[in-house]
């Protein structure tokens, strides 16, 4: 089973609100965990050395995304897809991007994206509706807040948190913990 990773920043109108909603919470009755985080790199503390697949709803790779972090060694919320890449920890990755989102052809060098079984970057939900998920984590990336479109999806996050709170509580996971490599103080 895969683990599903959500950032809330993918939602950019109000048609995708429930688009994702709608997708997240068919699949929390099935899930064992679901968690809840601030930045996205803090998935790693709930990553198991047997989750070697994700798929990935973000209007960024998060493979090596940030210009300010050029080395891909070093963990940061940018790059920790691309982390689990170089350690090798990862083996299948898929990525719901949104169609403006962009990947540099050097990034696939840089990660060895090459080295995955699976790498596959998806516009719609179609080829995931059908997948299971172990861990369903949902990342907030506060960070972002200064794009007036995402205050907008932070209602998205509040809902998820809510309705898995108040359903399914005890398999419920609320991570708060800081970005160090926050640019904004929010």
């Amino acid at each position: 089973m895969s683990v599903l990773s959500v950032d809330i920043d993918w939602i950019t109108n109000k048609n995708e609100h429930s688009i994702l909603v709608d997708y997240v919470t068919k699949h929390f009755k099935t899930c064992e965990q679901i968690v809840f985080i601030d930045a996205h790199h803090s998935i790693l503390d709930y990553i198991s050395e047997e989750d070697k697949s994700i798929v990935n709803i973000d209007a960024h790779h998060d493979i090596m995304n940030d210009p300010d972090f050029p080395d891909i060694h070093k963990l940061n919320e940018g790059n920790w897809v691309g982390h689990l890449i170089f350690l090798k920890k990862l083996e299948n990755y898929i990525w719901i991007h949104k169609i403006d989102s962009y990947l540099q052809e050097n990034t696939l060098d840089k990660a060895s994206v090459r080295d995955l079984k699976t790498f596959k970057m998806e516009t719609s939900f179609d080829n995931i509706q059908n997948f299971k998920y172990k861990k369903i984590i949902i990342c907030k990336s506060k960070e972002y807040l200064w794009e007036r479109r995402y205050l907008d999806a932070l209602i998205s996050f509040d809902i998820l948190k809510v309705v898995a709170k108040n359903i399914f509580g005890e398999k419920v996971i609320i991570d708060n913990t800081s970005n160090p490599y926050a640019r904004y103080n929010l």
